[in-house]
């Protein structure tokens, strides 16, 4: 009986093991494909940038570009990085986290980085992004974080961020602001949304 209990103890502790193992080798898979997507964006945006003279004399028509125009390769628009917390996710063009392989998203039909408008952001609820999504819940008011998309860098400041419920959550950006606001959304329970805003500096 004594035998038959340690086998059991046995292979319960090596099931364990296995599924540690494992969960920390697909955390680490998904990061490495992470750090993969932002160097190919970051090399993409380096070959793309400007000077401060050309991206002055286009600020007046800045509004008018296309989405189009903004794309990098595999659907992403830019890359979001946070300094303080040696944060760097890509994002993409929409929030089907299904078919889209990205770790942030861009709420279509909203303002795009540096334009006058709210830029809505959305971090995926996707296990493969959980982790990393929820280090964003530690930004505080007065950090800074900055976007670099083709057209440049934006820098933006948190106003603010607060836990909202699901229903209160307008996934429409705010139409005529004088100024480019930017808001991330990252759902937590089922029912609740963290929402950091922030506004270009």
């Amino acid at each position: 009986m004594k035998k038959i209990l340690r086998v059991i103890v046995n292979i319960i502790l090596l099931v364990v093991v296995i599924v540690v193992v494992a969960g920390t080798c697909v955390r680490q898979v998904n990061q490495t494909e992470n750090n993969q997507k932002v160097e190919i964006l970051e090399e993409a945006i380096d070959k793309h940038q400007v000077s401060d003279e050309v991206k002055e004399d286009v600020k007046d028509i800045l509004d008018t570009f296309k989405k189009e125009e903004y794309l990098l390769s595999d659907n992403s628009i830019g890359i979001l990085e946070v300094p303080k917390l040696n944060y760097k996710a890509s994002i993409g063009e929409g929030t089907n986290f299904d078919k889209v392989d990205q770790e942030i998203g861009h709420i279509k039909d909203t303002a795009l980085p540096g334009q006058k408008g709210d830029v809505l952001l959305e971090g995926s609820t996707h296990l493969k992004f959980k982790k990393s999504i929820l280090e964003l819940s530690s930004l505080e008011k007065e950090d800074s974080f900055i976007i670099k998309t083709l057209n440049g860098e934006f820098c933006y400041v948190v106003l603010n961020k607060k836990v909202v419920p699901k229903k209160q959550v307008i996934m429409t950006g705010e139409e005529n602001m004088d100024e480019s606001m930017l808001t991330i959304l990252i759902k937590g329970y089922p029912e609740e949304y963290l929402v950091i805003q922030a506004k270009l500096l």
